[in-house]
């Protein structure tokens, strides 16, 4: 009788040892999970943070390229305007004849030419500008 009570809390004490070992290696695996979770939620803070960095400088960026397509156009509306002043002055002029305003024309023409380029080539670059990183932020 005192044998099967012996071997009794012998099994009693071995399942409760079994249910101890379980639950240790059950808190052992959710402690790893935990770290791993963790580990994920830092990068992704990381991540996050290089992403609005990169937005932040690709906005300054744009801002930048707007700002200088507005001066070229700026620069180019007023080399117009100084052009077809120079322009209606000579005809009002007209003491060098028609040579002269045919040269003013060309020169005019020539000027808003190479002035319309120039904004092209600046609204060109701007739009490259603001559209070239974005294919890269992947």
């Amino acid at each position: 009788d005192a044998d099967g009570k012996e071997g009794a809390l012998r099994d009693a004490l071995e399942r409760r040892r079994a249910a101890l070992a379980a639950k240790k290696k059950e808190l052992d695996a959710a402690r790893k999970e935990a770290a791993r979770l963790e580990g994920l939620r830092r990068r992704a803070e990381q991540e996050a943070a290089a992403l609005r960095a990169r937005a932040a400088s690709l906005q300054r960026r744009r801002v930048e390229a707007e700002k200088k397509l507005r001066d070229a156009a700026t620069a180019r509306h007023r080399e117009q305007k100084a052009a077809a002043h120079e322009l209606a002055r000579a005809k009002k002029k007209a003491a060098g004849g028609d040579a002269e305003i045919a040269r003013l024309r060309a020169q005019h023409d020539r000027e808003t030419a190479a002035l319309r380029r120039r904004a092209e080539e600046a609204r060109a670059k701007a739009e490259k500008a603001v559209a070239r990183p974005a294919v890269g932020a992947r």
